[in-house]
């Protein structure tokens, strides 16, 4: 068996582009499914180690990726911090709220509220009976 390199690129959305041909001399056409695997020194993280990327058609072993709980980690797309304004080495806070999992440079609550003061004040409701509602995850009725 020999390893055979070809060059791609890197699209602006995050996907591979290969060059013509490749695919096809794997067996694999437009639409068909294929494998990316990469070698990792840390077989319970999702961690590319080496830096080496492999393509087939038929996949590797198929194994979970699965953290332990005292090494757990949360990693979020560069992409989405920077739409959010946030900069990639920002210290992140994450809070929970009943149905949500809210995550920010800072108080994230504090900051998601601030778009519904102007609603809230129209049902004449004061700040502190707004934070309580938003922070119990309720609603008003009445």
């Amino acid at each position: 068996m020999s390893q055979i390199e070809v060059k791609g690129t890197i699209a602006g959305d995050g996907s591979i582009i290969l060059p013509p041909g490749v695919l096809e001399t794997m067996g694999a056409g437009h639409g068909d499914p294929v494998y990316l695997a990469y070698d990792s020194r840390k077989p319970v993280r999702a961690e590319n180690s080496y830096g080496r990327l492999f393509l087939s058609v038929e996949g590797f072993r198929k194994t979970e990726c699965m953290e332990p709980p005292e090494e757990a980690e949360m990693k979020l797309p560069h992409a989405l911090l920077e739409e959010a304004g946030i900069p990639l080495d920002a210290e992140l806070v994450v809070q929970t709220v009943e149905g949500a999992v809210l995550i920010g440079e800072r108080e994230p609550l504090s900051v998601v509220r601030r778009p519904f003061y102007g609603m809230l004040r129209l049902l004449e409701m004061t700040e502190k009976e707004a934070m309580e509602i938003l922070e119990k995850g309720g609603f008003l009725d009445g």
